[in-house]
């Protein structure tokens, strides 16, 4: 998205999406190695929207790269449901219950203005309060709009 035109500086600027004409870009790319029972791993690839949502970015590729003394690395997925979404990170060992964040707490994301528009996509899981931690979910569906707005890709 192009950041409005203004006086104020580069790193000033609050990037906004509009949901409706832009598609936000890949900043960066992480990685899990996703195994199914007895199979052997396979390398799932992430583009991260940096610009879109910083915050959640750093958190997400920062759990994926083991920066912290949690990482999604030995953690499993805790839920799969057929058709529309298959989730995991609850890095906390609670079976989705508690996920945790590489800030410490539990955070605000920065906005819910990506869709929800194709399969593949990665969004963070929701807290009851709307802050977001580790706990993510993979889109299984190519549309998944009643997830719009409610939930940061």
């Amino acid at each position: 998205a192009t950041p409005p035109s203004s006086n104020i500086t580069t790193s000033e600027r609050k990037w906004k999406i509009d949901p409706l004409t832009d598609e936000p870009s890949i900043t960066s790319k992480c990685y899990l190695d996703v195994k199914v029972g007895d199979n052997e791993p396979r390398r799932i690839i992430i583009g991260l929207y940096g610009k879109a949502v910083p915050k959640v970015a750093r958190n997400f590729e920062e759990l994926c790269q083991g920066s912290s003394s949690f990482k999604y690395a030995g953690s499993e997925v805790y839920r799969v449901l057929a058709g529309m979404n298959v989730q995991g990170g609850a890095v906390a060992g609670s079976k989705g219950k508690v996920g945790k964040s590489t800030y410490g707490e539990p955070f605000t994301p920065e906005n819910f203005d990506i869709r929800h528009s194709r399969r593949g996509l990665v969004s963070m899981v929701r807290n009851p309060d709307g802050t977001v931690d580790s706990r993510f979910f993979v889109q299984t569906q190519d549309d998944a709009g009643y997830l719009d707005g409610r939930y940061v890709a």
